[in-house]
This record gives structure tokens, sequence and C-alpha cells, in this order.
């Protein structure tokens, strides 16, 4: 599992070398059948500039590794803590606003049930 989206270089963006090494990375990982990512991490990330680029690295990342590899992370508590100033809540929409219906059904539980190992018949 490649946890907090890998943890791209948000504030030196994408057109940055740093941002085309984060792609490529993300690309090569995207490869390997058995790598999963998990679109979190952002608001701690991003702090202040997060509504600026809400979204552009979740799909950035569902576009390589699809929503059958792919899961959201609220990373509650420490997103939703005072000094972040970005709620798990804010973090969902903007995940939610650059996924299909489908991407949205395996984002926010089909994948992690399966990737877990969740049997749903006993909850």
């Amino acid at each position: 599992m490649l946890d907090h989206l890998g943890k791209p270089p948000v504030l030196e963006g994408l057109d940055s070398a740093q941002g085309s090494a984060w792609r490529r990375g993300i690309e090569r990982l995207a490869a390997l059948p058995n790598v999963f990512v998990k679109c979190s991490g952002m608001p701690a990330e991003a702090g202040d500039a997060f509504h600026e680029i809400a979204g552009v690295f979740d799909r950035i990342a569902l576009d390589a590794f699809g929503a059958d590899r792919g899961m959201f992370g609220g990373d509650w508590p420490v997103s939703g803590s005072e000094g972040f100033g970005v709620p798990v809540g804010r973090a969902l929409d903007a995940l939610r606003a650059v996924a299909s219906d489908a991407e949205w059904e395996r984002l926010t539980g089909g994948t992690a049930r399966e990737f877990y190992r969740i049997n749903t018949s006993d909850v």
C-alpha cells in the first residue's frame, strides 16, 4: 500500500523536477499489479494551499492505478487537527469531485474491503 499518494511534492508543484519524478514513480509503481494507493495526506501536505490542489494529485494516482487499486484515507485525527485547517470531510469532497460514481464506490469501501479481506456478510 502506497500511503499518502507517495508524498507528492505539493508545494513544488507538478511542473517541477520533483513533480515529474513523483509522477514517474507513480507510473512505475502502478505497473506493479500488487501495489495499491491510498488517496490520503493531502490536507497535511498542502496546508493552506489545499483548496488550490484538492483532487489534482488524487486524479493522477487514480488514472495510474485505477479505482480497483485505490482507496480513500482520512488521516483522522491528524488532518483534521488544529493547524492543518482541513477537516476530513473536505478531503473527501475533493476526492469525490474528481471520481466517477463507480470509482467513488471503490474508493470509499470496495477496494478496502478486498484489500483488507473484510467479510461484509458479518457486518
